[in-house]
């Protein structure tokens, strides 16, 4: 019986290791029939092949296909590794002054960050400090006496220096980049602290920065970071979008798939039109909604990663996967999960709860981070969230049915079936809860209201906030979540924009208008 235990692990291992085993002629391979895929398959070999003189040469691939697809910092990373920065006349290459203009920040610059990021980070916490204005005389020769008993403060190093300037604060996400990239999530707390307590970040970016950092690193609760900072009120269109798109990849990574396109649709609503339809076009792939997701693409849509590209390829072309191409697709999902990457795997995520949220202890860095970005003024509850705002329904005539549907397009709805059902009683959570429309397991149901016709009743949604002002829109659908136990009302406002907000239903007035 041992035997062939041990017989089974010899087989599992030999299977997962042909997964990920390259060779140079298999990657070289991949460059003549997919260039952009063999990228991961030559990072590979450079990472795990023992002959140098491989090594070498997928670099040198490496090197020009990052320069072929403008893959800018792994570039920028290949150069300063090998000591070639500039040409012959000390000239800085075309693909570092493009980043670097892009950027608005100098060659100079953004080769030196990259090139600091790229190595451990010192402790930065004895640069926090201002550097003191000149003082008079008198004020000098008083301290020069405690100053002599005092530790003389370092030269800061030239990455601090860099990213101590305001105009250099775009640098920032280029070290983000490099740091998740080689996994060294110590050295960004300790950047990303520098950079907060110097002022140089600005609140949202910061802010979008400790999330996005929290997603990809597990330390501390994504969803607790995400819901109070939906709380502050300092925050622009451009900020909620970043937060909802957030929350987005957040619920996507627990296999809520539905709530997660809604909050990637609903991040259009702010801003960033373009990633919101790119966000919600992966979640619905990966959800079973091939049809659903394609039609929400534009046929101008351009692929800015590997990830784009196969959504495109997946929507728009006649596409079938390869061996070579799946293995580099694993490569590439290994690196950083990815829901396209999924769909083609045939990967599956199970559902977890916001409550089974990491909750990993934080660095004194990160710490300090959340003390100085989460205490600023705040709502009561995120700008998502109403459920404890007056909230009015105004319903054309009264129900005669509450139904949900099945399985299908979730946004796109069909007609309404009759064995999807009930007779409706009253609005409140407790009577609808108490439907047999909620003897599944289905994790979350979109509810409408209909006449006796099976025609959804138009329902109108006011909300009143605390000054009198009101805000309204078109409800659809009323959603609910099982893990959460909350109802939401998904819409649309006059300008088309779409909309998801949590709801309290024992705090909703109801206004059946009967109009016939």
């Amino acid at each position: 019986m041992y035997f062939k235990i041990y017989y089974y692990i010899i087989i599992f291992l030999i299977f997962i290791h042909s997964l990920h085993s390259i060779s140079y002629e298999e990657a070289y391979a991949m460059e003549k029939e997919d260039p952009l895929f063999s990228i991961p398959l030559y990072e590979e070999l450079v990472r795990t092949s023992q002959k140098s003189d491989i090594r070498k040469t997928a670099s040198s691939r490496l090197f020009f296909l990052y320069e072929k697809y403008r893959k800018y910092i792994p570039a920028i990373l290949i150069m300063t590794r090998s000591g070639k920065i500039t040409d012959k006349k000390g000239k800085y290459t075309t693909i570092v002054t493009e980043l670097a203009n892009g950027l608005n920040v100098s060659p100079f610059a953004l080769v030196s960050v990259v090139s600091g990021c790229s190595k451990p980070i010192p402790k930065p916490d004895v640069f926090f400090q201002e550097v003191k204005p000149v003082e008079s005389k008198e004020e000098s020769v008083e301290e020069e006496v405690s100053s002599k008993q005092t530790l003389e403060i370092p030269e800061m190093p030239l990455l601090f220096k860099i990213l101590s300037k305001k105009e250099n604060s775009s640098l920032y996400k280029v070290c983000y980049a490099v740091k998740i990239k080689t996994v060294d999530f110590d050295g960004w707390e300790k950047i990303h602290a520098f950079g907060e307590m110097k002022g140089i970040l600005s609140p949202e970016t910061s802010l979008a920065l400790r999330i996005s950092f929290t997603l990809h690193s597990g330390r501390g609760s994504a969803y607790k970071r995400i819901y109070s900072g939906g709380k502050l009120k300092m925050l622009s269109e451009e900020g909620k979008s970043d937060l909802l798109y957030l929350y987005g990849k957040f619920l996507r990574n627990l296999g809520k798939y539905d709530s997660s396109a809604r909050y990637f649709w609903m991040s259009g609503s702010y801003a960033n039109k373009e990633r919101s339809e790119i966000e919600t076009a992966k979640t619905l792939l990966i959800s079973g909604r091939k049809q659903e997701a394609c039609s929400n693409l534009s046929k101008k849509f351009s692929p800015g990663d590997e990830s784009e590209e196969l959504l495109s390829r997946v929507c728009f072309k006649n596409f079938e996967s390869s061996s070579g191409l799946l293995k580099a697709i694993s490569l590439l999902n290994s690196d950083t999960t990815d829901p396209v990457f999924e769909y083609f795997l045939g990967k599956n995520i199970l559902n977890k709860t916001e409550e089974s949220d990491s909750d990993e202890s934080d660095s004194n860095y990160g710490k300090l981070l959340d003390e100085k970005l989460f205490s600023g003024e705040k709502n009561p509850t995120p700008f998502w969230d109403y459920r404890k705002m007056r909230t009015e329904f105004n319903i054309s005539s009264p129900p005669s049915f509450i139904c949900k549907y099945g399985k299908g397009p979730l946004f796109q709805k069909s007609l309404i079936q009759p064995q999807y059902c009930v007779p409706f009683s009253e609005f409140s959570s407790d009577a609808i809860l108490a439907t047999p429309l909620f003897t599944s397991d289905q994790e979350e149901l979109s509810l409408v209201f209909s006449n006796s016709s099976y025609n959804p009743i138009p329902v109108q949604i006011v909300f009143v906030n605390s000054d009198g002002s009101e805000f309204s829109f078109q409800m659809t659908n009323l959603v609910y979540r099982k893990s959460l136990n909350r109802f939401y009302v998904e819409g649309f406002s006059s300008d088309k924009q779409y909309k998801f907000y949590s709801v309290d239903l024992k705090k909703i007035s109801v206004n059946v208008l009967d109009l016939k």
